[in-house]
């Protein structure tokens, strides 16, 4: 087994103790979510607030990265993705997503 096998086989472990996935063009992936403070986005006359959300993913379980501006849900909402990042030796990806 090699090394990055060995990281892979202890990141599953530790999604499968955290319970939490992410679903991302109908397709349910384990995950490690934080959901960050709230961001504010202020616009003539009004603020706009918007919850945000950071996701690693295995990178292995997915065909391909996901775009930027697809949906992911998460516990019951929709989220947009804003950036994908994670080098191609990474076997995570971090997806930080804002809600819809």
């Amino acid at each position: 087994m090699s090394l990055f096998d060995e990281i892979r086989v202890a990141l599953d472990e530790l999604k499968a103790e955290s319970g939490q996935t992410v679903t991302i063009d109908g397709v349910t992936y384990p995950a490690i979510v934080s959901q960050v403070a709230v961001a504010s986005e202020f616009l003539p006359g009004a603020e706009l607030q918007t919850a945000q959300l950071t996701a690693r993913v295995s990178r292995t379980r997915m065909s391909a990265p996901p775009a930027t501006q697809t949906t992911l849900a998460y516990d019951g909402t929709d989220y947009r993705i804003e950036t994908v990042s994670g080098s191609r030796h990474s076997c995570l990806l971090g997806l930080t997503a804002l809600e819809n």
